[in-house]
This record gives structure tokens, C-alpha cells and sequence, in this order.
């Protein structure tokens, strides 16, 4: 390893920080208003989804694991992630208005788990990324 690439727990805490930034944002209808007010090109629910799969894909439990997530954390991703794959099968392909899918019931749903798996991140914040 060259000295300008970071060790295995820095890329995961990483990995962990982007984690917590989707949680906040798929937590907060505002910030997913703005997200498409700045981006206009994006349709910010399906850009989120993806997101979030950029991080966590199917081997996400062998992967995260401690010092950088606690049993509870873990425990917070799989709630949440079983929730957005009910989400994504639930989402129309239509792209529906951001309002419209703010107001449906499977999108207040994730927004609630969203808001549930980040407290349980918050009990210990980022983690330094250097």
C-alpha cells in the first residue's frame, strides 16, 4: 500500500459518513426539495435509492462490521434497507412529482425509518476520515 492510499477502516468509516449523509437527507423533505431544486437534471427519489445501493449491495453485513459500525448500527441498516427495497418496489417508473411522492404513504414510511437508523448513528457521529 502506497502511502497516499487509506487503510480498510478509513474507506469503511467513510463508506460509514456517506451512510449517515443519505439517512439525513431521506430524513429531511427539505433537503430532498433542495437536492432537486440544485440538481434539476436528477429525479432526486430514484437518485437517492441509488444511492443508497451505491454503499449498501448484498454483502453489506460481511463488510461493516466493528470498530467502525456498532451491533446497533448494523442493526439500523438492515431496518432501513428492508424498508427502501419495499420502497423501490413500491415507487411508480412514472416520475411521479418529488411533492407527490413526499406525500405517499411508502415514501413517509422510509422517511420514518430514515429518522429512526440515524438516531442510532448519531450516538456516536461521523467517524474521522483521514
Amino acid at each position: 500500500m502506497s502511502g497516499s492510499e487509506p487503510c480498510a477502516q478509513v474507506v469503511l468509516q467513510r463508506v460509514r459518513n456517506q451512510i449517515i449523509g443519505l439517512l439525513e437527507t431521506f430524513s429531511s423533505y427539505d433537503e430532498q426539495r433542495e437536492y432537486a431544486q440544485n440538481v434539476p437534471v436528477a429525479y432526486v427519489p430514484y437518485e437517492l435509492l441509488n444511492s443508497w445501493d451505491d454503499f449498501v449491495d448484498e454483502s453489506w453485513p460481511a463488510q461493516f462490521t466493528d470498530p467502525v459500525f456498532t451491533e446497533e448500527e448494523r442493526r439500523a441498516i438492515a431496518v432501513f434497507n428492508a424498508q427502501l427495497v419495499a420502497v423501490s418496489e413500491a415507487m411508480p417508473d412514472t416520475y411521479p412529482r418529488l411533492e407527490e411522492v413526499l406525500a405517499a404513504p411508502y415514501w413517509i414510511a422510509l422517511r420514518e425509518a430514515a429518522v429512526k437508523a440515524l438516531l442510532s448513528f448519531r450516538q456516536r457521529g461521523r467517524l474521522a476520515e483521514d
